[in-house]
């Protein structure tokens, strides 16, 4: 029996035999794209229109590449049977072949410029740098731009800082800007000179003054919201009355805040609405003011950057090398700029094909049709006019998911737009992947959903899949299913439990299904196996509460794509002693590295230990420093010492070893892989850091690699969260269920598919650029400083447009992903709520094909509805297990069982005596106690003190933060921190008092270049257990270090003696703390502000 013809024969028959036409093959997923490429070779050499020397073939990665090389070997070898003329031209294809330029864009963009050095104005013996290098590359360069920087006064940088802007956000500014550096080539204009903020003050604080003087006459209750809105407004401009010119112009543009609420009814009638529209228009006016200020600065920014981007580019040419963003740039450049250069290439080669074409990033587009052009003529690529034939390009837009690599789905149709003036474009639908039940969902689901919307070409219109005539039809094997892991309202419970509940139910659904061989899978209809399960992730950044949930159910899996490698516990450990090993005078990396199971030192020893040294955890001393003098019955911290003489070894060895070999030395000195196998999950914790190594060797072709260097890069690439898949511990055909984002899924099919997470949303992850080649514009964000986003005014604009464009991407996202899947396909949901899934999720995508009611075991739309809790699920705890004893008690005659009944207790006693915490005292817990109560009546007396404790509390927190030389502001302070702990206006008088006379007190003490320190945190081991407190001040000047300890106690001046006699134990144990880490001499003083007989006066009891 003949088999029935493909619905789309026809068009596949034009893409063999018609060769003097250009195609557009748009083919949908499944369909046979590779075969459609294979095909078009065979006609193009059969016919003797090209020899395979030169055909292009250009692929996406390299992995296709080589299997496409494969795949045209084979068809050659079947025809060298042929007779006449075909045979000979197929001989000469199979001695081309491996000449023949079928490879990356990448790879033959390099072989471009490799022929024509000269011309395209690179090294000859270039080398390629891999994104890997690449980003060493950028680390280093910035690492020297900054250093570089240090010294330069004033700047861009400088204004970016003191608004706030951290350097990683300038960072990762930079490295879009070196992404999109065929677009962002100019400098940027920030526009004329914005007003100055000072000025806008001056003119709008008397509105803002009539505004709040509105609350004394017309607000009728004094608790409206309103008019806590206007004081707090009228603390802040009397704040700016105190402060400098750039602290007022950072807290105009950062902090003022314009927006009052309240209710009409507590106002006399109209005045509160004529104070919000009075307010409102000066808003207005600083939000103006705050675009054009940030605009500036944006543009200040990027470029200041320019300047990294240069140190990139000139780090690179003195290596000789390239990256991929040069090699298009480049071979885009020659081939447009170079006209005798083009006609050359276009000249060698014959004929253009190029796979995924929907994931091409532009600059690909303009060397492909530069090449496919008929004669050297046209200045821009969309201006060609195509030879003939020449070109040939397969695609599926529905799949064009890549945005994030500069892919750019309206650049494929503007090139399909090009092509079809001299081609035409074919549909290939006929799908030899999935079972019929997948593809009649796949299509209903998107049948309607995805289409071309009417403000741009940012996303196609659906084009169905056809089954072809060996798919699979429907059977006892259930291909779709919608799993509801909870029945209650997803509202009513958090994103995490959510999540949480998702994976421990989706993991028992697996354990529950493939051990009842539910699933049927292939053609021989076999049990499923785990090996056929695919988890397919959009976000990676929860994996680990799946990989959590399937441990427990004892299923096997491995993670083949993630973005948490670098944020592995093991490689963060990893990382903290390489970074100390690098920098001895980072405490943080120091003690961190101790601290690790690397050296696995607790902290009361780091401590101890440290604090012997005088406060250095610096370990390059000649010897480690000694231990301090410990308690009877405990044991020295010999690891400490060992720890140090380590790490001093390893920091000595960081310039004589390679990279390499310095992370392996590492990891053979601390032990660690015996340690990690000891963890849970430590065969993978092992591969994980040997993988390291691996890293460094790859990185070490760079000829940049230093050990400093690779430590920086592998903290720039921890706190990028850079996609790295973790190492394998399991071979590739093992039984396991594969965990995967769905991008890195592309291109692959598996018999099961489980979408997981789809209520996952956008996360808040900010694009630091926006590019829209379309107009040619561009937009910045550099940061934000509370309220304020630093950012270009296109900026705003240019969101809004990504954010369609990401919305449409989305749902292509979810078309890839559904159609990787064979025979079944799962889909978790939670039930929808009210309001809707949500929003930017691809459950959102769902909302209206899910049943509104899920009713268990019943199916909709084909898919069956499974109820989640029903399924068993695993124990949290394997049973324990359990042994027969002889019966009758042992005798404690037995040597054996005394030593052991000896050995129990000691364990119990040394497990009660390590477990139990040191006792932890407040500094004020030292007070001589015989002297407080001779003082009782005292201290009830001062219970009637205006604010009690609350006044010391309030005293305190004002000396934290004033500037010194400032008591004018003491009441503007206290105002301030009396509001947030709701005390009363007494109070807070008092408290301004008590402030000004610590200021004089302090101004008494502080002598010509003293350096002044507060609330100075300590915590110190005594024979009690650990004191942990803050001093008030210390003062570190040229004749010693001094302790001023300020108390608001309200006592008349005879009774201080017996005051200070409660203070002294604790002052003295602020001196010996300080003693301990400072040097020379060291003096203490009680500081009473309060005489109850007369004004607050400062008197100090010396210690």
């Amino acid at each position: 029996m003949m088999a029935a013809p493909l619905r789309d024969e026809a068009a596949r028959a034009r893409i063999r035999t018609e060769l003097d036409r250009n195609f557009v093959v748009e083919a949908g997923a499944g369909t046979g794209k590779t075969q459609l490429l294979v095909d078009r070779v065979e006609s193009l050499v059969a016919s003797g229109r090209a020899r395979l020397a030169a055909v292009v073939a250009i692929t996406f990665t390299e992995k296709a590449a080589a299997e496409l090389r494969v795949k045209i070997r084979e068809r050659i070898e079947s025809r060298l049977h042929d007779v006449g003329a075909a045979r000979e031209r197929f001989r000469t294809a199979l001695e081309d072949l491996e000449i023949a330029p079928i490879s990356t864009i990448h790879a033959f963009a390099a072989d471009l410029l490799r022929e024509r050095p000269v011309e395209a104005g690179v090294d000859p013996a270039f080398t390629v740098a891999d994104e890997l290098s690449a980003s060493l590359f950028r680390t280093e360069a910035w690492d020297r731009w900054l250093e570089g920087q240090k010294d330069a006064g004033g700047g861009a940088l400088r204004e970016l800082i003191e608004c706030g802007v951290s350097l990683g956000h300038l960072r990762s500014v930079g490295d879009a800007l070196l992404r999109y550096r065929d677009v962002v080539v100019e400098p940027w204009d920030g526009g004329p000179a914005p007003r100055d903020p000072l000025d806008w003050l001056k003119a709008a604080a008397p509105q803002m003054r009539a505004c709040i003087a509105g609350i004394g006459t017309d607000c009728l209750v004094p608790s409206d919201a309103a008019a806590d809105a206007l004081r707090d407004l009228e603390r802040t401009l009397d704040l700016f009355a105190r402060l400098g010119d750039a602290e007022v112009r950072r807290g105009i543009l950062s902090g003022l805040k314009l927006k009052v609420r309240g209710s009409q009814g507590n106002w006399t009638s109209g005045v509160l609405t004529r104070i919000r529209d009075r307010l409102a228009a000066l808003g207005d006016d600083l939000e103006a003011l705050r675009a054009a200020h940030a605009h500036r600065l944006t543009a200040g920014a990027v470029n200041w950057l320019r300047g990294y981007a240069g140190v990139y580019q000139a780090l690179k040419a003195r290596e000789g090398v390239l990256d991929f963003d040069d090699l298009l740039l480049k071979a885009r450049d020659l081939l447009r700029d170079n006209r005798e250069v083009r006609a050359y290439f276009q000249r060698r080669f014959d004929a253009i094909l190029v796979d995924e074409f929907q994931d091409t990033d532009p600059l690909q587009a303009e060397v492909v049709f530069f090449l496919a052009e008929d004669g050297a003529r046209a200045p821009a690529w969309d201006q060609v006019l195509l030879r003939p034939g020449k070109l040939f390009i397969v695609g599926d837009p529905k799949q064009s998911i890549y945005a994030f690599r500069r892919a750019d789905i309206e650049t494929y149709e503007r090139a399909k737009e090009v092509l079809l003036r001299s081609g035409g474009v074919e549909d290939i639908t006929a799908n030899f992947r999935s079972a019929a039940p997948v593809l009649t969902a796949v299509n209903e689901i998107f049948q309607g959903r995805m289409r071309r919307p009417p403000d741009g070409r940012y996303q196609p219109d659906y084009v169905a899949l056809n089954p072809s005539p060996g798919t699979r039809a429907s059977d006892d094997s259930p291909a779709l299913m919608l799993l509801y892991p909870g029945k209650q309202d997803p509202e009513e419970t958090d994103v995490a439990t959510r999540r949480r509940r998702e994976a421990e139910v989706l993991a028992a659904f697996l354990r529950h299904h493939i051990d009842r061989g539910t699933w049927k899978i292939g053609a021989d209809r076999r049990p499923a196996r785990f090996g056929d399960v695919a988890l397919l992730f959009r976000g990676m950044s929860d994996v680990g509460l799946y990989e959590d949930a399937l441990t427990r159910c004892q299923i096997p899996y491995r993670v083949t794509s993630s973005r948490t490698f670098y944020r592995r516990e093991e490689i963060g450990w990893l990382l903290n002693v390489l970074h100390a090993v690098e920098h001895p005078t980072d405490p943080v990396a120091v003690w961190g590295a101790l601290r690790s199971p690397l050296f696995g030192c607790s902290d009361r020893d780091v401590y101890e230990f440290v604090a012997a040294a005088a406060g250095s955890l610096d370990y390059r001393a000649a010897a480690a420093p000694p231990a301090p003098e410990r308690s009877a019955g405990t044991a020295a911290p010999e690891s400490i010492a060992a720890a140090y003489a380590v790490l001093r070894d390893l920091h000595r060895a960081r310039l004589q070893l390679s990279v390499p070999r310095m992370v392996e030395e590492v990891l053979a000195r601390t032990h660690v892989l015996e340690t990690f196998l000891l963890l849970p999950q430590g065969e993978q914790r092992v591969a994980n850091v040997k993988k390291v190594v691996t890293l460094a060797r790859a990185l070490e072709e760079s000829g940049i690699l230093t050990f400093r260097a690779f430590v920086h890069w592998l903290r720039d690439m921890e706190e990028e969260a850079v996609d790295e898949a973790e190492s394998p511990t399991v071979e590739e055909g093992d039984d396991v269920v594969r965990i995967m984002s769905i991008h890195a899924a592309k291109g692959l099919e598996f018999p099961i598919v489980v979408i997981p997470d789809l209520g996952r949303g956008p996360g808040g992850r900010v694009d630091h650029l926006l590019i829209q080649r379309a107009g040619a514009r561009a937009a910045a964000h550099v940061g934000k400083v509370r309220d304020w986003p630093i950012q270009s005014q296109e900026y705003e604009a240019l969101k809004d447009d990504q954010s369609r464009r990401s919305d449409a991407e989305r749902l292509r996202v979810l078309y890839v992903a559904m159609t990787r899947a064979k025979d079944a396909l799962i889909l978790p949901v939670f039930p929808r709520p009210a309001k809707g899934s949500p929003k930017g999720s691809i459950q959102e995508d769902l909302d209206s094909f899910l049943p509104d009611r899920p009713e268990w075991g019943k199916t909709h739309r084909g898919w069956l509805v499974v109820d989640g809790e029903g399924i068993p699920r695993a124990a949290d705890d394997a049973p324990p297990v359990r042994m027969r004893l002889p019966d009758g008690p042992a005798s404690e005659a037995d040597p054996a069982v005394r030593e052991r009944g000896a050995w129990v207790r000691a364990r119990e006693a040394a497990a009660l005596s390590a477990g139990a915490p040191d006792p932890v005292q407040n500094p004020s817990a030292l007070v001589d106690h015989e002297a407080l109560r001779a003082l009782e009546s005292l201290r009830a007396a001062l219970e009637f003190e205006p604010g009690g404790r609350a006044l010391g509390a309030l005293v305190h927190a004002v000396l934290a933060v004033i500037p010194l030389d400032r008591p004018d502001l003491a009441e503007v302070y206290a105002a301030y921190f009396a509001k947030q702990a709701g005390l009363s206006d007494a109070v807070e008088h008092r408290a301004v008092a008590l402030v000004r006379a610590a200021l004089t007190a302090a101004g008494s003490r502080l002598a010509p270049g003293a350096r002044v320190h507060r609330e100075v945190p300590f915590a110190a081991a005594g024979p009690q257990g650990v004191v942990e407190g803050a001093m008030d001040m210390v003062v570190a000047g040229p004749d010693g270090t001094a302790v001023i300890d300020f108390k608001t106690d309200a006592v008349s001046a005879d009774q201080h003696g017996a005051l200070r006699a409660i203070y002294s134990t604790q002052l003295e144990q602020y001196l010996a703390v300080v003693r301990r880490v400072v040097p020379g001499t060291v003096t203490g003083e009680v500081v009473f502000l309060y005489v109850e007989e007369g004004p607050p006066a400062p008197d100090r009891a010396g210690g």
